[in-house]
């Protein structure tokens, strides 16, 4: 099993889906789309602890103002 340090500013996208309990092809499917915030180093695909929770954020916010 994998220990995750939620604590670092900066994850893999498998990583990702685990913080954000989603699954994998899921958050590829948002990558695509453009509807979550990442980045590319070098060939591989990252983001950023704090740019996710500000997206879950602003999604939570949208969420109740239903």
């Amino acid at each position: 099993m994998v220990n995750y340090d939620w604590d670092d500013d900066v994850m893999t996208a498998k990583e990702a889906a685990k913080y954000l309990k989603i699954a994998l092809p899921t958050l590829y499917r948002y990558m695509q789309r453009e509807r979550i915030p990442c980045f590319k180093l070098g060939n591989q695909w990252r983001f950023k602890r704090s740019s996710l929770d500000k997206w879950i954020e602003e999604k939570s916010k949208n969420f109740e103002e239903l």
